[in-house]
């Protein structure tokens, strides 16, 4: 008996080690060629100033290079406060959880974000930290529908796109939901029980009735900075591309960037470069700037944001060890 079990416990073992290269290697090629194909259809031709942006001041590089660390740090520390209530983890733990998640999202667009975090984790009770997770993904998309809501409104009191009627049903559609989620955040520790669904996800989502509102306003606050981060690295880049537009113009302009990558992500068969350049070009195209511009920036920000990363939190799949009893992870 004894010697079955061990030999069914070398082919499992066998089995997950396969599973995690043949999920690397997927990965690889997810990203390959989504480069690829941004490359074999970028105007090339229409760039005439790239001198500009191989000259550019290198500290204009430091400083995004600096950013980029402090965007996925934030993201981890916001990790390691929401997962204590599952396990105390070390901030190192919960940064390469994050980049797990975001090398497990180039592939399982809906669900791998969560899939990175939870598998780095330890406890045999990881499941639970669905629900911690849902807390710190719905804040940051809060902070993404206000501050689109803001860009929104100076996009459509500055340039009047039309259809009107279509723009001013969704400002006044995200100034409703910005303003119930303000009152959730407020509520949240009376209102929390009304999220906690019946029965076969209740266990997944219970850790929602831990969280004071005193942790959420610190997560909303990390929350914030991060997006002040990222969104002022994207505004180096459009600088150093020379889109020479007033500052008001380029965050309104980055704001609705991402709120339509958030909005855009419901459409999985998008990937997230498309959505990002989609948006771009559309908004920057009410200003009469270069689009090949833009689009190779939006294309810069996904390299220097998702790409690198996500190559660096895929060696990270390899720690990750499975049993026959639970998930853990070394």
């Amino acid at each position: 008996m004894q010697n079955k079990l061990k030999f069914s416990n070398k082919y499992l073992s066998f089995g997950f080690k396969t599973l995690k290269l043949l999920f690397w290697l997927c990965l690889l090629v997810a990203l390959y060629f989504q480069v690829i194909v941004k490359f074999k259809n970028f105007q090339w031709n229409s760039l005439h100033n790239l001198d500009i942006f191989f000259g550019v001041n290198i500290i204009y590089w430091i400083l995004i290079g600096l950013l980029l660390i402090l965007n996925w740090a934030l993201e981890a520390k916001k990790w390691q406060i929401l997962a204590q209530k599952i396990e105390n983890i070390s901030f190192f733990q919960a940064f390469k959880g994050v980049l797990v998640g975001l090398a497990f999202s180039n592939i399982l667009v809906s669900i791998g974000d969560f899939a990175g975090k939870i598998l780095m984790l330890h406890s045999d009770k990881r499941l639970q930290s669905i629900g911690a997770a849902l807390v710190g993904n719905a804040i940051q998309l809060y902070v993404s529908l206000l501050f689109g809501f803001f860009g929104l409104l100076f996009f459509v009191s500055s340039q009047h796109p039309t259809p009107a009627f279509a723009f001013y049903v969704l400002t006044v559609f995200l100034g409703i939901c910005v303003s119930f989620g303000l009152i959730l955040g407020i509520y949240f520790d009376k209102l929390n029980a009304l999220f906690l669904p019946k029965k076969i996800f209740k266990n997944y989502l219970k850790v929602l009735k831990e969280f004071s509102p005193k942790e959420i306003k610190r997560i909303f606050i990390l929350s914030f900075f991060r997006y002040f981060v990222f969104s002022t690295q994207f505004y180096l880049i459009l600088v150093i591309f020379q889109l020479n537009l007033p500052w008001k113009v380029l965050f309104s302009a980055i704001f609705l960037i991402f709120l339509g990558k958030t909005i855009g992500s419901l459409f999985h068969s998008l990937g997230d470069l498309s959505i990002r350049e989609l948006s771009a070009v559309y908004f920057f195209s009410f200003y009469g700037t270069d689009i090949p511009l833009v689009s190779l920036a939006t294309f810069m920000v996904w390299i220097i944001n998702v790409l690198f990363p996500s190559l660096v939190g895929s060696f990270y799949v390899f720690q990750l060890k499975f049993s026959t009893n639970q998930l853990q992870s070394e």
